[in-house]
């Protein structure tokens, strides 16, 4: 019987300092939320004024080629999953 309550003591303990440690690392990532959210804010006033700067670029021919090998990636990865769920959609009819 007593090892059963020291068993229980111990989860207890374990569980309970498991909970105070998230506590305190969520409050730790609030503040830090809130100094990223300011730095957020002045990257994006940033942004705006470089984006007033810039001047409409055509896309670069690397640009292109990344865009192809995209659909051509994407398009693949679509037939092979609709392949696989047509394998096991008939399975369940």
């Amino acid at each position: 019987m007593s090892r059963f309550i020291i068993v229980i003591l111990l989860i207890t303990i374990f569980f309970l300092s498991g909970v105070m440690y998230g506590d305190i690392k969520s409050a730790e990532s609030l503040e830090l939320g809130v100094k990223i959210e300011e730095e957020i804010t002045e990257l994006t006033d940033r942004q705006d004024i470089e984006e007033e700067l810039t001047l409409d670029e055509k896309p670069v021919f690397i640009q292109k080629i990344a865009s192809t090998f995209e659909k051509v990636t994407v398009y693949a990865f679509d037939v092979i999953i609709s392949f696989l769920y047509s394998i096991a959609n008939s399975f369940f009819r």
